[in-house]
């Protein structure tokens, strides 16, 4: 079948490093531009198969391939909640569900618990049926907290199929937060939000700017029924006790510097933690977490010099270590977005990994690491997320 030419502006893909035949497993890439905000789907030669064109323009950036053919997709900059969608749909475009950020604050505030300003950076189906999503609101905590400050406030948010919330965590009021995530630690490089800012919810008039204390960028229902959510700008992963709906909501361990783990690596790397990773996710092969290492932290201490790197961690729960079984230099720095994938082939087998830098000046590098070679594109836009897929049904990455 021949299609018609594609009907929107694609930002220019490049291969740069032609695709070895171990990456016939996982023959497409699905992004999502910085801009413009077009999901687009593309073979290993870069040529664009699948694109969505939201109909009402609202829909902004996807967020996570789901089995089947369909896609998650939530409204972005939009300052009325009910002009933001929470949108999933199908390879024709179709609408499947969709609700908006006014009406999850509806029953959030009926239940007794602050209204959020938007959902952003995470939305997703779990393995038990019900979307998982990230929130944020700004508030003003206190005269001695962060100066008095207005302040960036992430929360979790869970629906079930029905769309109706079922559970919710404020990283302010979660049981153990007060000492497992203080308030007084202000972001680790000092990041601050202003009206209008990329990446950034909107602000509460009348507030012009807030620290961006957090900066929650994925999250995860696990197989034990915890949440694994990364946190940018503490450069920390938390795993929450979501207890599969039941849980206390409370923090049990805290994966970074100065967090609760040990990390195990090269001695001669004075610095193997990550730092404003992206994407931190529980891979196939439990217990290996793969994260994109923007490493901000890192490279600011050592004078603006370094690359982001591709992690891929093994968690010693018990023993509280982890260890970087793979610890890429991706040649780049990408100090803004990314993503972080284990490749599995057809028969379920670890295959490669896969990591997108999204923001290397104007453009953004996707890598594949295989045995036998890497595979690399360049994209002449930003890209939020990118996902490696055995066919856009079929994605190669967890619920």
């Amino acid at each position: 079948m021949t299609t018609g030419a594609v009907g929107v502006s694609v930002p220019t893909i490049t291969v740069t490093s032609p695709a070895p035949p171990a990456a016939a497993n996982e023959p497409f890439l699905v992004y999502t531009f910085g801009a413009p905000h077009v999901p687009t789907g593309v073979d290993l030669n870069g040529n664009v198969v699948w694109y969505y064109a939201a109909y009402d323009g609202l829909a902004g950036l996807m967020t996570r391939p789901v089995a089947g053919g369909y896609f998650w997709i939530y409204g972005n900059g939009q300052s009325d909640p009910y002009t933001q969608p929470l949108r999933e749909i199908d390879v024709a475009g179709n609408t499947v569900v969709e609700t908006n950020v006014g009406r999850v604050n509806e029953q959030l505030t009926a239940a007794g618990h602050h209204f959020l300003t938007d959902v952003d950076h995470e939305l997703r189906t779990t393995a038990d049926g019900n979307i998982l999503m990230i929130g944020s609101y700004d508030n003003i905590l206190g005269p001695n907290i962060q100066n008095g400050a207005d302040i960036f406030i992430d929360d979790l948010v869970v629906l079930n199929p029905g769309l109706q919330v079922v559970w919710s965590w404020d990283a302010t009021t979660c049981g153990n937060c007060s000492t497992m995530l203080p308030t007084t630690r202000a972001a680790i490089l000092g990041e601050t939000c202003t009206i209008g800012q990329g990446g950034c919810p909107p602000l509460t008039p009348p507030n012009t700017i807030a620290n961006d204390w957090l900066h929650a960028n994925s999250a995860q229902l696990a197989i034990d029924g915890s949440i694994l959510m990364s946190l940018r700008h503490q450069d920390w992963v938390l795993k929450i006790d979501y207890g599969n709906g039941k849980g206390t909501g409370n923090i049990l361990w805290r994966l970074g510097l100065d967090g609760d783990f040990t990390i195990i690596g090269d001695p001669n790397d004075p610095y193997p933690w990550f730092s404003h990773q992206h994407d931190a996710e529980w891979q196939f092969t439990y217990p290996y977490i793969a994260l994109f290492d923007n490493g901000n932290t890192r490279i600011q201490q050592n004078g603006g010099v370094g690359d982001s790197r591709g992690q891929l961690l093994k968690i010693n729960q018990n023993t509280k270590t982890a260890t970087l079984e793979y610890n890429f230099d991706l040649g780049v720095q990408s100090l803004a977005l990314g993503t972080a994938q284990m490749l599995i082939n057809k028969n379920g087998q670890p295959n490669g990994l896969h990591y997108n830098a999204g923001f290397v000046g104007p453009s953004g590098t996707t890598l594949s690491y295989y045995k036998t070679g890497t595979f690399s594109l360049t994209t002449a836009s930003p890209v939020y997320r990118a996902f490696q897929m055995h066919d856009l049904y079929t994605p190669d990455v967890q619920p």
